[in-house]
This record gives structure tokens, sequence and C-alpha cells, in this order.
């Protein structure tokens, strides 16, 4: 009889407790959640909660009072002065900055090229013939009148491009162009080039050339 007292004494205490823990859950469960705008975006609510923040920040901060004004400062802006440019720089600019050009003054007279004319002698058909060559540019020696500025088609033994002559620092030069039957002087084979005088013989073909 006591057992079965104390057995039920217990299961009433088990009970009450499994209530409690129900009733605690709901009530729980039960409490109100704070609902958000509908139709705001997220990240719009974020924003404003934010700016709120911020507004709050500013009201509350502990600024000092009375605090004198701070007077901005001036900054002072440096002056490019052409006077203060080092030569070096004066030169960058293309002309010496501290002078003024006078209008109307007679500007330097540009370098005019002095075309200098040589003689090309050589024979064709036993008639001396004479060639104006200008030592500034290169002369091509050949068959083809296309590609030579010399056209000696008489003497079949010179090549379509047979050799050149070109004029550097006032010293004159022979150049063979891989002719089959070879630039010759004083009966020696030229092998590449060779530099040359004026008045001094050489042969393409069967033709002697005398540059003067």
């Amino acid at each position: 009889m006591d057992s079965t007292v104390i057995y039920l004494f217990l299961g009433v205490i088990l009970l009450f407790n499994i209530v409690f823990m129900v009733v605690f859950m709901k009530n729980k469960a039960k409490k109100p959640v704070a609902a958000q705008p509908v139709g705001q975006p997220r990240f719009e609510q974020q924003e404003a909660a934010a700016d709120e923040e911020a507004k709050t920040q500013a009201l509350g901060s502990n600024q000092p009072q009375n605090q004198p004004v701070q007077e901005p400062v001036e900054e002072k802006t440096e002056v490019l002065s052409i006077a203060n440019l080092t030569p070096q720089e004066k030169a960058m600019l293309g002309k010496e900055a501290d002078e003024t050009m006078i209008l109307g003054a007679a500007e330097p007279t540009p370098v005019v090229h002095q075309k200098v004319l040589r003689s090309v002698i050589y024979q064709s058909n036993g008639t001396e013939e004479v060639y104006k060559w200008d030592e500034a540019e290169v002369l091509v020696i050949g068959r083809d009148p296309q590609q030579c500025d010399l056209t000696i088609t008489t003497d079949k033994f010179i090549g379509r491009t047979h050799a050149l002559v070109y004029q550097k620092h006032s010293r004159y030069y022979l150049v063979d162009l891989d002719s089959k039957n070879g630039t010759y002087i004083d009966n020696l084979a030229l092998k590449g080039q060779q530099e040359i005088s004026l008045d001094e013989a050489f042969k393409l073909g069967q033709t002697e050339i005398v540059v003067k």
C-alpha cells in the first residue's frame, strides 16, 4: 500500500513537469515577431536602418561646445615660369624660352641639297655615250629599262640588272649584282663590292665604263 502511494506521487510530479514544459513552449512560440513592411525590398530596409543609425549617432555624439572654427588654409599655387626652367628643359621646348621672336625677322634659310652630276662614259656600237648621274642617287646599270637607271641594250653579255654604283662620304663604290658574266676591274673579277676612283675604268660584259 505504501509503495503504491509513492509511485502515484512520482507520476503526478512527472505529469506536472510535462504540462509545464508544454505550456512554456507554446507561450514562447506565440511571442510576436516584428513584421516587415510589405513590398519593401530587403536592401532598402537595410539602407533605411543604416541612415537612421547614422542620424542617431550624429545626434547623440558629444561635440565640444564653443570650439573655434578653423579657417581653411589657402594653398599657394606654384606658378610655372619659363625663367625657372633648366637649359635642358628649354632645349626640349625647341627654342630659347627667354627670347621672343620678332615679327618680320628673317627665318633661317633651309639647306638645299647641291646636286652633283657625274658623267658615266661607255661605248655603244662604236659610239661614245655619256650618261649624267646624280651622285646622291644609286646608279643601277643593266639591260632592263624598267629596273635600271643606265640601260645598255647593245651588249648581250650584260645582265638585266648587272651592277650598281653609289657614293658615300665622297667615296665611290661598285657592286656586282650576282651577274652571270661578272664585273671586272683591271681584268680582276669583282666579288661583292669594291671602292673605285673617278676615271677608273670597269667592265660589264664587253662594255668598258668610266665615271668622271
